[in-house]
């Protein structure tokens, strides 16, 4: 109940940094690289606190050529080049703390569209706007670093406030912050400082919290929060989506009691979405030929994108759980709540073709918001020797919003623009069900084996029983049965100046996934598979037991196994399906060895 509408996609939870030790200059200096995409990577960071006040700061950057695999060789458009730093100061007292951050993330990436030369399926690029003709990239272009001009920039600065005061009996959270996130996407072969897609959203979150004195046993919380969000596009000459504002509003109580062996915590929410988006008009430029904005008396003859449009979202989301703790190994919990979700400007009001994804996509302005009521139980038993935890969940929705792909009359794809897949999302009433378990069994301290499994099945409910049908009744790009078993050895051996070791061998496998959504051949089935994974590690020491640097080396993918996530895109990015090797779209990364050096830094600043 903390969080809203959008908690698992656009909330930033800000988290306080644990302050150091006084007088303490602590620090590492990191390096990495990995053999697949040949990905090159370094990090500094250095923090110091001093009588209350405390400074954190970090700079990390990593290049990568395309990453390849068995049956694709390199994957052309897969490069990139990333920068992030961090600066986080804090102040620490009696009274409570404040802290100050700020982040910077700049990254060039590029973007495949799997365009391959039909006789020898090798990858192609796009070199003039009629997209023509295509030549074969060269082996030189693909293990390349430089990014190719067909790329996307995406950078990203954010600044917050978290501040945690003492008040009266209890104590209040006040936080806050600005983003700004600017995307381009470079995508004209001839005019390639001209970006196509240009999205600018500024977002100002807020949070308050106040946390109560104990009352009668209960522990209570008030609070509030929510963003605005201003986004403009109309500087490029592509438009998936119109410029738009939006505020959300939630104000929430959260309850906890403890009665003996049984916590029971509940809570109760009401959002508020306010949103609009502009009207756009586009004509072609008379220089570049490149559509761009018209506003006003130019709108005349004018191709209109989006129209005007603005609609308030509201609903109330609750939940109450509890959990009972037999003894200090077992406990059991269970859960209701009733959760609420706004739709976005994407579903909303979306026009055009999403970058990275080869589809036109659609949008529906007539959208409800969706709600879902959700029950679900689970157990925990931890002993000495193993931990065992299970959970398990059903959740009925209503107004759910997925993406179904549009053919035409003749049963062939509806296409907008040529080389993409038209999609339009919908809503349905579905029921989403399914659980997790893990168990971890350590015989031994230093030896752990760990297992996990979890699925999850997705039905489509909207759907008279009389036209249901194999090809719909599931909803879509739900993800298969999954699991991992590892086998985990820690040690450590002072004589050998060896600590925090360890060996591990895991294997990861994926189900096949057969229960898609395949009407109008929105979704495809994925074969499974299984992944091999192993690594070590540990830290090296000196004279005096202090840790002088910690080396890890990973490998996965051990076998270099060819697969498709089934959630990812690029298993649909084909223009020739009629592949002669009975494959299709792109695969995942191949085999990946990784070696990582950790170098820390710990000395006094003196008193």
């Amino acid at each position: 109940m903390s969080y809203g509408s959008d908690a698992l996609a656009g909330v930033v939870n800000l988290i306080p940094t644990q302050p150091l030790p006084d007088g303490k200059f602590l620090g590492a200096l990191t390096t990495e690289y990995q053999s697949n995409n040949g990905m090159i990577g370094g990090s500094a960071m250095l923090g110091n606190t001093r009588k209350g006040f405390e400074w954190v700061a970090r700079l990390s950057h990593k290049t990568a050529t395309n990453y390849q695999n068995k049956y694709d060789g390199r994957v052309y458009g897969t490069a990139f080049n990333e920068t992030d730093a961090t600066l986080a100061l804090g102040l620490h007292g009696n009274w409570g703390y404040t802290h100050l951050g700020f982040a910077l993330y700049d990254d060039l990436q590029e973007i495949p569209d799997g365009s391959r030369d039909s006789a020898t399926r090798k990858f192609t690029k796009q070199i003039t706007e009629e997209d023509t003709l295509r030549p074969i990239v060269s082996n030189t272009a693909l293990a390349s670093y430089k990014i190719n001009d067909l790329h996307q920039h995406v950078q990203h600065y954010r600044f917050y406030l978290v501040n945690n005061f003492t008040l009266g009996r209890g104590r209040i959270t006040v936080n806050g912050g600005f983003q700004r996130s600017v995307r381009r996407e470079y995508n004209h072969p001839v005019a390639i400082t001209t970006p196509g897609l240009y999205l600018q959203m500024n977002t100002v979150p807020y949070d308050i919290k106040y946390y109560l004195h104990e009352i009668q046993g209960w522990d209570l919380t008030l609070g509030v929060n929510g963003m605005f969000q201003d986004n403009t596009v109309t500087d490029g000459t592509a438009f998936i989506i119109p410029s738009y504002k939006q505020f959300d509003f939630g104000p929430f109580v959260l309850l906890k009691r403890t009665y003996g062996k049984l916590d029971i915590a509940g809570g109760v929410r009401y959002d508020n979405r306010h949103f609009s988006n502009n009207e756009l008009y586009t004509k072609p430029d008379a220089l570049t030929h490149f559509d761009k904005p018209v506003y006003g008396t130019d709108t005349a003859g004018a191709n209109r994108l989006f129209s005007k449009y603005s609609n308030t979202f509201e609903g109330v989301s609750g939940s109450i759980g509890a959990t009972y703790n037999f003894s200090n190994k077992l406990s059991v919990k269970a859960n209701i709540s009733r959760g609420y979700r706004a739709p976005n400007i994407s579903e909303i009001s979306s026009n055009g073709v999403h970058p990275g994804t080869n589809i036109y996509q659609i949008g529906n302005s007539r959208f409800k918001p969706e709600f879902s009521l959700q029950e679900d139980i689970g157990a925990t038993y931890a002993s000495k020797y193993a931990v065992v935890t299970l959970s398990l969940f059903n959740n009925l929705l209503t107004n759910y919003i997925f993406n179904q792909r549009l053919l035409n009359a003749t049963g062939q794809d509806s296409v907008i623009v040529p080389g993409n897949q038209t999609f339009q999302f919908q809503q349905t009433k579905a029921k989403l069900y399914g659980g997790e378990i893990s168990i971890d069994v350590h015989p031994v301290k230093s030896l752990h084996f760990e297992n996990s499994l979890a699925v999850v099945y997705g039905i489509n409910k909207g759907i008279d029983s009389k036209l249901q049908s194999d090809s719909n009744k599931y909803v879509p790009f739900i993800p298969p049965m999954h699991g991992t078993s590892e086998v985990r050895y820690d040690f450590q051996n002072k004589q050998m100046h060896l600590m925090n070791g360890f060996v591990k061998v895991q294997l990861a496998y994926y189900m096949a996934q057969n229960k898609v959504y395949q009407t109008d051949n929105t979704e495809t089935t994925t074969p499974g598979y299984a992944l091999l994974n192993t690594g070590f590690g540990t830290g090296i020491t000196g004279k005096k037991g202090i840790t002088l640097m910690t080396i890890s080396l990973m490998a996965n993918n051990l076998f270099d196994v060819g697969y498709q996530d089934h959630l990812s895109r690029l298993k649909y990015f084909e223009p020739y399906p009629t592949d002669p090797r009975g494959r299709s779209g792109i695969y995942n990364m191949g085999r990946n060895i990784s070696l990582k050096l950790d170098i820390p830094l710990n000395f006094s600043t003196g008193k």
